[in-house]
C-alpha cells in the first residue's frame, strides 16, 4: 500500500509536466497529395484545414505536363483568390507555354517555370503569415492533362 501511494506521489508531478507540455505545444500539420495524370479532364479540389492559432501556412503546387493544360488557384476560406499557376504543353516537339502569377503579394512567394520541347514544368510556392483559420482550397482545372501533379501544405 505504501509503495502504491509513493508511486502515485512520484507520478503525479510527471503527469502534470507532460500534460502541460502537450497543451502548450503548437500543432504542426504536413499534407501531400500526388496525382498521375493520363488525359485527365476532371477538375480536382484540394482542401487544407487551417487550425486556429496557426502562425504560418505554406502551400506548394508542382506540376509537369507532357500534354494538355492545368490551372491551379488558391482560395482563402472566405473565397478570395490568392495565387495561381497555369501550365500548357502541346505534347509535340514544338512550342510550350507556362506562366504563373500572384494576386496578393503581401506574403512570401516563389515561382519557377521551365519550357522544354512540348512539355511544361512549373512550381508555385506561397507562404502565409498568421493565416486565417478555416478551410482553404486549391482548385485544379485540367484539360486533357498528361503528366504529374503534386500539392503540398504545411502549417504550424
Amino acid at each position: 500500500m505504501k509503495f502504491n501511494l509513493l508511486l502515485m506521489t512520484l507520478m503525479l508531478p510527471l503527469a502534470i509536466v507532460v500534460s502541460g507540455q502537450t497543451s502548450g505545444s503548437q500543432e504542426k500539420t504536413n499534407i501531400s497529395q500526388t496525382y498521375d495524370l493520363d488525359d485527365e479532364s476532371e477538375d480536382k479540389e484540394y482542401l487544407i484545414h487551417v487550425h486556429p492559432g496557426a502562425t504560418r501556412l505554406m502551400i506548394r503546387i508542382q506540376a509537369e505536363l507532357i500534354g494538355g493544360s492545368l490551372e491551379a488557384v488558391i482560395f482563402h476560406p472566405e473565397g478570395s483568390k490568392d495565387g495561381q499557376l497555369n501550365l500548357t504543353a502541346d505534347g509535340s516537339g514544338g512550342k510550350s507555354k507556362s506562366s504563373s502569377r500572384s494576386i496578393n503579394d503581401k506574403d512570401y512567394e516563389v515561382k519557377s517555370k521551365v519550357k522544354v520541347k512540348g512539355q511544361a514544368k512549373g512550381n508555385f510556392e506561397k507562404q502565409f503569415t498568421n493565416p486565417e483559420a478555416g478551410t482553404w482550397k486549391i482548385k485544379i482545372k485540367l484539360n486533357h492533362a498528361d503528366g504529374h501533379l503534386q500539392m503540398i501544405s504545411n502549417q504550424n
